[in-house]
């Protein structure tokens, strides 16, 4: 990752995939200024629009206007979104060389047929595009998509350490609490604990093959001193985090992460041959 955003030019973006058992992990980072063109690969659909009328909960900074589609009609937007307003002849919505009617962002999502809007900026005379609009000129409305710019974060300073009074009291940072790090569908089912224990595990897994050159295995006899309370002080030494009750849960990491299950890589690659899609187009 490190040598990826070392690049003069450009940052090449990074992308890693890592199984440990049941265990999984993907990180990506497509530099601090990555433009997205397309979110979601969808074509935007046309939706029949039924009136746009004055918001009542106006503003003093600007205008607000409701958006309603035509009964058994649904519209596909989200706040943020950009919308485009398409008249009675469908592609006849130049009028010389300014649109009709106005780019309008959704400000507020009410229901899945009525939803609020503001103009984008200013297209001509504001005051008479959006009378065509209350007047009923519009006949329908689809999205816009429109270019976005992301800052991504590097793996570096996502587990930045905090450091102490010496080497051994380096702590990684509580990067386990930004949710935004974490996608809603895969993780739902963790608790907040039980991320912390499984991301802390994970970095301690890479402290130790980094050491050592292996993964950790069960010993062969009991007198044996087991790669367990290696693994153990590896994670002592790379994160404060071992709470008692998620003990369970960093003893199975440790004891299974050598194993590589077919359908966990199979998934997991899968995620990250859709994350190089994103980066590449």
């Amino acid at each position: 990752n490190d040598v990826c955003r070392s690049q003069e030019s450009a940052t090449i973006p990074f992308i890693s995939v890592e199984t440990a058992g049941i265990h999984a992990k993907v990180f990506c980072d497509f530099g601090d200024d990555f433009v997205v063109v397309d979110e979601d690969g969808e074509t935007p659909r046309s939706t029949l629009l039924d009136k746009v009328e004055a918001f009542e909960e106006q503003t003093d900074d600007e205008a607000l206007y409701q958006v309603t589609c035509v009964e058994g009609e649904r519209h596909d937007v989200s706040r943020d979104d950009v919308i485009e307003f398409v008249g009675q002849h469908g592609d006849d919505r130049m009028v010389l060389g300014s649109p009709v009617f106005p780019r309008c962002k959704v400000v507020s999502v009410k229901t899945p047929t009525q939803f609020v809007v503001k103009e984008l900026k200013s297209t001509g005379d504001a005051g008479s595009t959006f009378d065509s609009l209350l007047a009923g000129e519009a006949r329908s409305f689809a999205r816009i998509k429109m270019p976005r710019q992301l800052s991504f974060t590097s793996l570096r300073n996502l587990l930045k350490q905090q450091a102490g009074d010496g080497p051994e009291s380096k702590r990684l940072s509580n990067c386990w609490e930004n949710d935004s790090l974490f996608t809603p569908v895969l993780d739902k089912s963790f608790d907040p604990e039980r991320r912390r224990a499984v991301l802390s595990s994970m970095v301690a897994l890479d402290a130790f093959v980094e050491k050592r050159g292996r993964l950790p295995s069960r010993p062969r006899r009991a007198t044996e001193k087991s790669d367990m309370q290696k693994f153990y002080a590896m994670m002592e030494a790379v994160s404060d985090y071992m709470a008692d009750d998620c003990s369970d849960i960093v003893k199975q990491f440790a004891e299974t992460c050598r194993a590589k299950f077919t359908p966990v890589q199979a998934v997991c690659g899968a995620l990250g041959a859709q994350e190089v899609l994103k980066a590449a187009t």
